[in-house]
């Protein structure tokens, strides 16, 4: 690796501009540049995590190179495209593992997968949930501490999907 003009600034504004991208963009983007910007992105907590339509090299690379801690927002798809991304991805990490994860986004995720998000509640940042409507998930334990709920559906009749939204309180909607 050799230096670049990137060096010389502040790891803030790298930041700033790592803001603007999803996390694949920046690994390819920066990634072995130099040493100096691989380790700005090896300590960067702000990664936005975009899994709907991923090539799987991507993914592989994603999946070893953040930790999950370093993730702020996550959408992870079993469509047709990704089918079961999601049992890959939580072979790598578990849930509890994200704990700056503010946005969430599930997307026809697996039966096999869902469980894995049974103790939701303990992400004590996560603000956004978006779940389609074949992702059976019971968002009442985290209501209180969600901002933003999106349940997709083609159907009024979320009980036939397993949803769980009865009369609840949403004091930060």
């Amino acid at each position: 690796m050799s230096s670049c003009l990137l060096d010389h600034l502040p790891v803030e504004c790298l930041y700033m501009i790592f803001e603007y991208f999803w996390a694949q963009e920046i690994f390819h983007s920066f990634l072995n540049v130099t040493q100096y910007i691989s380790q700005v992105l090896y300590n960067y907590n702000g990664y936005l995590l975009n899994f709907k339509s991923i090539r799987k090299k991507d993914f592989d690379l994603i999946c070893r190179s953040i930790k999950p801690c370093q993730i702020q927002s996550l959408t992870l798809s079993d469509s047709e495209d990704t089918v079961e991304q999601s049992q890959l991805f939580l072979s790598f990490f578990s849930v509890n593992q994200f704990i700056h994860l503010r946005a969430l986004t599930l997307i026809n995720i697996d039966r096999n997968s869902i469980s894995a998000f049974s103790d939701i509640n303990k992400l004590s940042c996560l603000v956004s949930i978006e779940i389609d409507s074949n992702s059976q998930i019971s968002i009442n334990s985290i209501a209180s501490q969600l901002k933003r709920i999106i349940v997709n559906s083609c159907s009024d009749d979320y009980s036939n999907h397993g949803m769980l939204i009865p009369s609840i309180q949403l004091p930060r909607l």
